[in-house]
């Protein structure tokens, strides 16, 4: 996008700023880390252009001279680069700030920034002190009255350590990101100021001039988790046996004839379950296969018990001189169940969620599961036993049990 015309210097170096916030937005929703950094580099050299530029910014855009606009086409072309991930690597878009920061006619003294480390701040809701640092030109910044500052919204940090090429600053990380963590939230980024005191000599050597120089720099953060991870495990339980229903063969009870003409009182009748089965106690039933004549009272039949893998019925016919004698055709049921039911492996999956700096126990053995784990910067590791090969995740034993736990956030560098 081309300048405005008719607009200030200032204007236009304001408008680049604003087209860089966008693109780094926009990469932050999309995940793309590698965007993200090449605008932090692209925002070093418009930082130095405005400082650099400062006699000029009230000017307008189109009285500037070529110096000037070479310097803004330089910095449009590389938005449009990142824009449309058209750099071969990162480097590329390094070599090229750093080719523009050591053109722009800086003043004698004046100082300058060329690289912030690091890219990406590791969040966490527990705070702990990030190493901001600034290489470039600082000639007076171990100079009382000339500390280089730090500004994060209302908040002021003098600097930690300060020479004439290296400041650094250790700021809270929740300073810098002071929002609840939502584990669900990708990359952040913010801005910090640093501001950087330095003088020239007043006329013909006597007295100094004081001025101050302003850097806009932008600070990401890596998502609030490493990335996602599934534990896949397989958990052995005792079957569930499957009841059957077994049914003898039928009998037959008469007091006729052909069982002598007699009574047959509290006969009994015991049924075992079959060979590697065992009764279902409370399921056995007698059942009538009908009678020959007579009356109910000619025959009758009685529960005795279903201890022992035996189910016992007592059944009872009585005989008539005259008339139809008691006859009783059965059978005896019940329900059975295996007495060997192998073991059923049922296999689960179960998402874990995990800030950095956090454990989980797996309260499973070794060789019973899987962690799979797919990061944030797009790798992928599946875990299945002792491992601390990962930058991120690192699966150790505590107390015999095995324990997957994430990176700390105070010592991970990344990338």
């Amino acid at each position: 996008m081309g300048p405005v015309t008719g607009a200030t210097l200032a204007a236009v170096l304001a408008n680049l700023t604003d087209q860089l916030d966008q693109i780094i937005d926009d990469a932050r929703q999309a995940g793309r880390s590698v965007v993200i950094q090449a605008g932090t580099e692209v925002n070093i050299a418009i930082e130095n252009a405005k400082n650099a530029f400062s006699d000029l910014l009230d000017k307008a855009f189109k009285d500037v001279d070529q110096t000037v606009r070479s310097t803004v086409d330089q910095i449009n072309a590389m938005l449009s680069q990142i824009t449309d991930q058209a750099f071969s690597q990162l480097g590329a878009i390094t070599d090229s700030v750093q080719q523009i920061v050591n053109t722009l006619p800086f003043h004698s003294h004046q100082p300058q920034v060329t690289t912030m480390s690091p890219d990406f701040v590791v969040p966490t809701v527990v705070s702990y002190p990030v190493a901001i640092r600034f290489k470039g030109n600082f000639e007076f910044a171990g100079t009382p009255g000339y500390q280089p500052v730090l500004s994060i919204g209302n908040q002021q940090f003098p600097a930690d350590s300060a020479t004439t090429q290296n400041l650094e600053f250790l700021i809270p990380v929740t300073s810098l990101f002071p929002t609840p963590i939502d584990p669900s939230a990708g990359f952040k980024f913010a801005r910090v100021q640093l501001t950087v005191p330095w003088k020239t000599p007043g006329f013909l050597g006597i007295g100094h001039h004081d001025h101050r120089d302003s850097y806009s720099m932008v600070v990401g953060a890596l998502p609030p988790t490493p990335g996602t991870l599934t534990l896949s495990y397989k958990v052995t339980r005792p079957g569930t046996p499957v009841p059957r229903t077994f049914t003898t063969t039928s009998y037959r009870q008469s007091s006729a004839s052909d069982g002598g003409n007699d009574d047959h009182k509290n006969v009994p009748y015991s049924v075992s379950a079959e060979t590697g089965w065992s009764v279902v106690r409370g399921t056995s039933q007698l059942n009538p296969g009908g009678r020959e004549g007579g009356q109910n009272a000619d025959w009758s039949y009685s529960f005795v018990s279903d201890d022992g893998n035996t189910v016992v019925y007592n059944v009872t016919t009585l005989h008539h001189t005259v008339g139809t004698s008691g006859v009783l055709n059965f059978t005896i049921s019940f329900q059975e169940i295996p007495n060997d039911v192998p073991p059923v492996t049922d296999s689960h999956q179960d998402s874990i969620t995990l800030k950095w700096g956090d454990s989980y126990p797996i309260p499973y053995p070794m060789g019973t599961w899987t962690l799979s784990f797919d990061a944030f910067d797009g790798h992928h590791r599946d875990f299945q036993n002792f491992d601390t090969s990962d930058p991120f995740i690192k699966i150790n034993m505590q107390n015999g049990q095995p324990v997957v736990g994430t990176a700390d956030p105070k010592t991970l560098q990344w990338p």
